[in-house]
C-alpha cells in the first residue's frame, strides 16, 4: 500500500500513455465515419512505420551522444502524438484527405509513442523494484479505465482528449526535478549518460533473439487483427469494445497474480504468457466456417490477452533489466519499438492486401505463430534474459570464484581508502551514493564487493545469535542491503509469498517489525558489545 501511494503520479502518467496508444491504434474512437472497412488498421500501418523509424533513430543517435534535449524531447514527442491524433480524426472528415492526411498522422503518432515510450523506460529505471512493480499495474488499470470512459464520448471531444493525454503523459515523466540527473533510487543505478558507442553492439547482440521474437509476435497480432475483422460496417462493438473489455479485465487479474505467485519475472514471461493465447486464438480460428463467425470475438480476446501480456513483460522487466545487466535505457526500449514497429508493418503489409481470403490468411498466421513459438524454444531460455540467481549475486559470491591473489576490479573506495563501518550499516543506496560502487564488465552498478561481504558477515551473525535457517540468512543479508522483497524474488527465484513468509520468520526470530528496524539490529548489536566490554 505504501509503494502504491508513493508511485501514483508515475502510473498515472504511464497509464495516460498507455490510454492513448489503445484510444489512437486499438479501437475506431479517431475514425468519426466508420465508412471505411479496417480503416484504422491503414492508420496502424504509418504509425508503425514511424515507430520503427524513430526508435532506429534513437538507438542511433544514442550510440554518438546522449540521449539531448531532456524536457525538449518529452515536448516534441507529446506535440507529434498530439498532432498525429489530430490529424488522423481530421483525414475521415473528407474523402480526399483521407489518405495523405492519415498517413502523415499515423507517421507523426508511430513516432511520438517512440520518444515518450523511450522517457517513461528512463524514468521508471531508476525505481526500487518493489515501486516499479506497483506503478506499472496501476497504469494498465488506469488505462483500461480511461479507454473505457472516453470511448463513451466518441467525436470531437475524443480527438481533443487524444491531443491532451500525451502532453499530461510527460508533463508527469518530468515532474521529478533530478530525473536527469540522479534517476538512481535504491536498487541499481541506470547507465550513465555518457556517450556509450562501444557498448550498444554487444548490448543490442544479446537482445537480438528477444528482439527477433517480439518482432514476430507483433507480426501475428496484426495479421490476426486483419483476419478477424469485421467484413460490414456496424460490427464495432462486438469486434472491437467486447473482445478488448473482457481481456483488460482478466489481464488485471492475471497481473496481480503473476505478480504475486510468479518465480521467474523476467523476459521468459512473455512467451510463458503469449504463446499459449497466441495459439488458443489461432485454433478457434482453425475450426471452421462457422466458428469463425461465432467465435471470433473469442479469438481476438485471447491475442488481446497475449499482446497485454507482452507489453507488461516489457514495461515491467525491461526497466530492471536496464539496471542489472548495465543496459542503456534508451537502447533497450527503443530496440522494442522499432521491433513492434516492424512487427506491425510486416503483419498488416502482408495481410491487407489479401483481405477476402481470409482462409488463406488464417493458415498464415498459424505458421507465423508456429514461427514465434519455435522462436521462443529455440531461445526462450537465453542466459541474457535472466538476472537472477544466487550465482550473480554480489552478496554470496563463491570466494573460489577468484583467484586469492586477484582482487575484483573496478572497487571503488571512499576518500580514506576503507570502508566506514557506520556506513557499511546503511541502505545499499547510502553505500552506492557514497561511492562504495563497483562497476561490472556491462556497466551495472552493484554493491562493492566488501560491503558485500559485510552484510552476510551481519546475516551470518544474526544466524548464530538467532537460530535463522540457511535460506532466511541469504534473505536476511538482502534485507539488510536494502533491497526490496520484488527484488529478493527475482535474485533467488521464488515466489512473493516465500520471501514474505521468509521475512515474517526472520522478523519474529530477531524480535524485530520492519525492514529498518532490521538493519538498525546489527549495529544496535555492535553498540550493545562494546558497552559490555567497557570497564564498569
Amino acid at each position: 500500500m505504501k509503494e502504491i501511494r508513493r508511485s501514483w503520479r508515475e502510473a498515472l502518467g504511464l497509464g495516460l500513455l498507455l490510454a492513448w496508444m489503445y484510444c489512437s491504434f486499438f479501437s475506431c474512437g479517431l475514425i468519426p465515419h466508420a465508412s471505411v472497412l479496417r480503416s484504422s488498421e491503414h492508420v496502424w500501418i504509418y504509425a508503425g512505420l514511424g515507430m520503427a523509424i524513430t526508435a532506429l533513430c534513437l538507438v542511433a543517435l544514442r550510440a554518438r551522444t546522449p540521449f539531448a534535449g531532456k524536457t525538449t524531447a518529452g515536448a516534441i514527442g507529446a506535440a507529434a502524438a498530439g498532432v498525429g491524433s489530430l490529424l488522423i480524426w481530421l483525414s475521415f472528415l473528407h474523402e480526399s484527405w483521407n489518405v495523405p492526411v492519415s498517413a502523415a498522422g499515423g507517421l507523426l503518432a508511430g513516432s511520438g509513442l517512440a520518444v515518450m515510450a523511450v522517457i517513461w523506460c528512463q524514468r521508471l529505471s531508476g525505481f526500487k523494484v518493489s515501486k516499479l512493480e506497483a506503478a506499472v499495474p496501476m497504469a494498465f488499470m488506469l488505462a483500461f479505465a480511461t479507454y473505457f470512459v472516453l470511448l463513451a464520448i466518441k467525436g470531437p471531444l475524443f480527438a481533443v482528449a487524444c491531443i491532451l493525454m500525451p502532453i499530461g503523459s510527460m508533463a508527469l515523466a518530468f515532474r521529478c526535478a533530478d530525473f536527469w540527473t540522479c534517476p538512481f533510487v535504491g536498487e541499481c543505478a541506470c547507465s550513465s549518460n555518457k556517450p556509450i558507442a562501444g557498448r550498444i553492439a554487444p548490448q543490442l547482440k544479446s537482445m537480438a533473439p528477444l528482439l527477433a521474437m517480439y518482432c514476430l509476435f507483433w507480426v501475428q497480432f496484426s495479421s490476426f487483427r486483419v483476419i478477424s475483422s469485421p467484413s460490414v460496417v456496424g460490427d464495432r462493438i462486438m469486434h472491437y469494445l467486447v473482445p478488448f473489455s473482457c481481456a483488460a479485465a482478466v489481464a488485471v487479474g492475471m497481473f496481480l497474480l503473476c505478480l504475486r505467485h510468479v518465480r521467474f519475472l523476467n523476459y521468459s514471461l512473455m512467451y510463458r504468457w503469449s504463446m499459449p493465447l497466441m495459439v488458443l486464438g489461432c485454433g478457434i480460428f482453425a475450426m471452421g466456417p462457422n466458428a469463425l463467425y461465432d467465435y471470433k470475438s473469442v479469438a481476438y480476446a485471447a491475442n488481446f490477452l497475449a499482446v497485454f501480456g507482452a507489453q507488461f513483460t516489457i514495461w515491467v522487466v525491461t526497466p530492471k533489466h536496464v539496471c542489472r545487466a548495465g543496459f542503456n535505457p534508451v537502447v533497450a526500449m527503443a530496440s522494442f519499438v522499432a521491433a513492434e514497429g516492424l512487427g506491425i508493418v510486416c503483419g498488416l503489409a502482408f495481410s491487407l492486401p489479401a483481405v477476402g481470403h481470409e482462409e488463406s490468411l488464417t493458415g498464415a498466421a498459424t505458421l507465423i505463430t508456429g514461427a514465434a513459438v519455435l522462436a521462443a524454444m529455440v531461445f526462450g531460455f537465453n542466459p541474457d534474459w535472466f538476472f537472477a540467481g544466487r550465482a550473480k549475486n554480489p552478496l554470496f559470491l563463491a570466494k573460489e570464484e577468484a583467484p586469492e591473489n586477484e582482487k575484483p576490479t573496478g572497487t571503488a573506495q571512499t576518500s580514506s581508502g576503507a570502508k566506514s563501518p557506520d556506513a557499511a550499516l546503511q541502505p545499499a543506496e547510502s553505500a552506492c551514493n557514497a561511492g562504495a560502487e563497483s562497476k561490472t564488465p556491462t556497466g551495472a552498478t552493484s554493491i562493492s564487493p566488501s560491503l558485500s561481504e559485510l552484510f552476510e558477515l551481519q546475516a551470518r551473525s544474526l544466524q548464530r545469535q538467532y537460530g535463522l535457517t540457511e535460506r532466511e540468512t541469504e534473505i536476511c543479508a538482502l534485507l539488510l542491503a536494502g533491497r526490496s522483497r520484488p527484488y529478493i524474488r527475482d535474485e533467488l527465484i521464488i515466489s512473493l509469498n516465500t520471501v514474505h513468509a521468509h521475512a515474517r520468520n526472520i522478523f519474529s526470530k530477531c524480535g524485530v517489525h520492519s525492514q529498518q528496524e532490521l538493519m538498525d539490529l546489527p549495529k544496535a548489536m555492535a553498540e550493545h558489545d562494546a558497552a559490555r566490554k567497557q570497564p564498569s
